[in-house]
């Protein structure tokens, strides 16, 4: 574009601010008029100092409880709308099926706003399931697992429980407690009881309102597995002789004290054999040096 015809669209640029010195100004309808590109008109008016081409950053939107800047749809923060968005008992519109149903078919969430699913359940386990068989879900659900497993170890020994438990047919697999389906989950309210579980599919489990049981870690059970571990290359059988150990005293939680007697009774123990015997008393010499008073410097 030559000098001439840029100080002609300058200058009908000037006349048309002059006539125009109030509200927006649209650049696509004069770069239509002008017959110019939109960054061309975008350019002159930032020479001509003027600013009202440029969008209006949006007014940003506060929490009606405590003022932070949340989101522009929402009225409350997080943990503002957990208390005044969902109510038990009334209808909430699901967002994949459209269906309006109860609070209670909504699983709950940590990361919503609403601390509420916007998928109802039987939505979230059809989604779920169509996920887990990406490529993407697939990796997904391993990271997801490792981590877990990393995180709470005793669920991966209840897990083993169970599933070593329905092979030699100790625990029968149940369809689900509540509507009857076969493909059904081992659901645990205690991992201390790997065989105390309740069957459940994916669509029921958050129903249930059993509360779970925070995991009280055991030094002796976790130092033991570690010494097997190293003495011999692998845990094999130790998650059997721990649950074997915790049934024949009544008890969910193995002291030195019980660990000392249970190497004293391994004959009379069905399940403990000599390689327990020999593993548990090579540990408690280990403890036993540990724990005198020249070596705890």
């Amino acid at each position: 574009m030559n000098i001439l015809a840029e100080l002609t669209i300058k200058q009908q640029l000037e006349k048309y601010l002059v006539d125009h010195p109030h509200g927006r100004i649209n650049t696509a309808e004069l770069a239509r008029t002008f017959k110019v590109t939109r960054q061309h008109i975008c350019h002159q008016l930032d020479r001509l100092g003027e600013q009202r081409h440029h969008r209006l950053s949006p007014i940003p939107s506060h929490c009606q409880a405590c003022g932070i800047v949340i989101s522009k749809n929402a009225t409350h923060c997080r943990p503002h709308a957990k208390i005044v968005e969902r109510f038990p008992g009334q209808y909430y519109q699901c967002s994949a099926c459209k269906k309006y149903k109860v609070l209670e078919d909504f699983a709950k969430s940590n990361i919503a706003h609403s601390g509420y699913e916007t998928r109802c359940l039987n939505c979230r386990a059809e989604w779920q399931r169509d996920y887990y068989r990406t490529e993407r879900g697939k990796d997904s659900h391993v990271k997801a697992t490792r981590a877990l497993l990393q995180k709470h170890p005793e669920r991966q020994r209840a897990y083993y429980q169970v599933y070593k438990a329905l092979k030699s047919g100790v625990l029968q697999k149940e369809s689900c407690y509540k509507c009857g389906d076969s493909n059904s989950q081992a659901i645990h309210s205690d991992y201390r009881n790997p065989l105390s579980v309740t069957w459940a599919c994916l669509t029921c489990r958050s129903k249930i309102n059993t509360p779970k049981i925070d995991y009280i870690p055991n030094p002796l059970e976790d130092g033991f597995r570690e010494f097997t571990k190293d003495t011999i290359g692998k845990t094999n059988g130790l998650g059997r002789w721990l649950t074997i150990i915790k049934q024949h005293y009544n008890t969910s939680f193995i002291t030195s004290q019980i660990f000392v007697q249970s190497i004293k009774d391994y004959k009379n123990i069905d399940g403990l054999g000599r390689r327990y015997k020999i593993l548990a008393a090579q540990y408690a010499d280990k403890l036993l040096i540990e724990l005198l008073p020249e070596n705890r410097a």
